[in-house]
């Protein structure tokens, strides 16, 4: 998908309803993954869109793989609940693909 947007909308339309919002351990054109030098400093204003439209589209965002600035970055612009579906606790291993105690409260917040 790689954030092209009419590609989000094609798989929305064969019944994609959740999607990653970074390519693992790589960063994308949109945002920065956990695990490679920060390119974006979070997400960018094509990032921000992607956020916007799988809001509008009602898919599940889930952050996994993201760089903590993208991960709060997301959860900042996006209007619904998003979700770290997946990894471990910063608190107790520190890793760069684990979540921090603050981020997690803050995607928590986000509601459910």
């Amino acid at each position: 998908m790689d954030g092209d947007l009419g590609v989000l909308r094609d798989l929305y339309r064969l019944g994609l309803r959740s999607a990653m919002f970074v390519a693992h351990n790589t960063d994308t054109n949109f945002a920065d993954s956990c695990c490679s030098p920060p390119k974006w400093n979070g997400i960018t204003a094509h990032g921000i869109e992607l956020v916007h439209e799988m809001n509008r589209l009602g898919m599940v965002i889930d952050v996994a793989h993201a760089s903590d600035a993208t991960m709060r970055q997301v959860a900042a612009a996006s209007s619904d609940p998003i979700i770290y579906s997946h990894g471990g606790s910063m608190s107790i291993v520190k890793v760069p693909r684990n979540i921090t105690d603050e981020t997690a409260k803050i995607i928590a917040a986000k509601g459910a």
